[in-house]
């Protein structure tokens, strides 16, 4: 079953370093909450993968994050 269909919104996005989005680990989180931000709607689940744990971090300590994984 995919996501959607079950009622869940869901956001893949690029992975640091990537074209347009910072290299920097804090700044990446930075940019991850101001996206957070900008939607108008909290996150219920923010899930960080590898390096991206710390970026993640720093997300949910700046955007309304529910919970970190």
């Amino acid at each position: 079953m995919q996501l959607s269909a079950a009622g869940h919104q869901v956001d893949l996005l690029p992975a640091p370093t990537w074209r347009g989005v910072p290299s920097d680990l804090e700044a990446y989180g930075r940019w991850t909450a101001d996206r957070i931000s900008a939607s108008g709607r909290p996150v219920d689940l923010l899930i960080g993968l590898s390096v991206g744990t710390q970026a993640a971090a720093v997300a949910a300590g700046l955007a309304d994050v529910r919970q970190l994984l």
